[in-house]
């Protein structure tokens, strides 16, 4: 509120990660569209399947990963919807007997006690397991571990673990809101993130289904073939370019 809209208004020019942030800023600040450009973001070459089987075998012991788990790495920010994802954890317990674990990473921010609350409260203290803020140089291991990466985040400037995933081969299941739709395409599972109901219908067609897995992760490695960080280095030098000439 402070700054953001005198920045936009100020600029030159402006780069965004994905054709809604654009369009949240012309909506909510009158930009002028014809100065926003539009540049997806890439990952790095260390997200991919993974066949160091050490290496793999250090990750399940380190984080006591012996049940077949979902992945949703985030910060526990309220906008990363972990409560409704709890709630459809449950509906799945219940309804589906569902029995792996829902694996959550991501540094503790402003929610952290009450995320911890909830997860008692709800019951799910064997189901969830928390593991924190992790070295970067696990994800990679985690994303080829997960059975599937759910986001049920409800407000993404773009969503860069959506791509990882994908390059790792893990199926994504996601909110259907903002960047999701843009970023994950037709390779993932998208819900409505206020409907707990809807999240668990959905996390469950994906992962009682292994031929469905298989078919998402082939689709998953054609998606993001659309992200890469040489695309996005030549089109942010061409927004420099177009901006210095008179």
């Amino acid at each position: 509120r402070r700054i953001y809209k005198t920045s936009a208004e100020e600029a030159t020019r402006i780069i965004v990660g994905a054709e809604f942030t654009k369009k949240c800023l012309v909506e909510r600040y009158k930009i002028d569209p014809n100065k926003i450009d539009v540049i997806t973001l890439g990952y790095g070459s260390e997200f991919r399947v993974i066949d160091d089987q050490d290496g793999i075998d250090r990750i399940i012991n380190k984080y006591n990963l012996s049940k077949p788990f979902m992945y949703y790495p985030a910060a526990t920010w309220p906008h990363k919807n972990h409560e409704r994802l709890f709630a459809a954890l449950n509906l799945m317990r219940k309804r589906c007997r569902f029995d792996g674990e829902l694996v959550l990473s991501g540094i503790a921010m402003q929610s952290h006690k009450d995320f911890r609350e909830k997860i008692e409260k709800a019951g799910l203290g064997e189901e969830v397991k928390v593991l924190g803020y992790l070295p970067y140089e696990d994800l990679p291991y985690l994303y080829n571990l997960a059975r599937i990466l759910i986001f049920p985040s409800l407000f993404e400037g773009f969503g860069i673990p959506v791509v990882e995933a994908m390059a790792c081969g893990c199926p994504v299941v996601c909110s259907n809101v903002t960047t999701m739709p843009e970023v994950v395409g037709n390779a993932g599972v998208m819900f409505d993130p206020f409907s707990p109901e809807d999240m668990s219908e959905k996390i469950w067609s994906v992962w009682n289904n292994p031929e469905k897995m298989q078919t998402m992760k082939r689709m998953g490695f054609e998606r993001v073939k659309a992200f890469n960080w040489e695309d996005t280095a030549r089109k942010t030098l061409e927004v420099y370019r177009k901006t210095s000439r008179p």
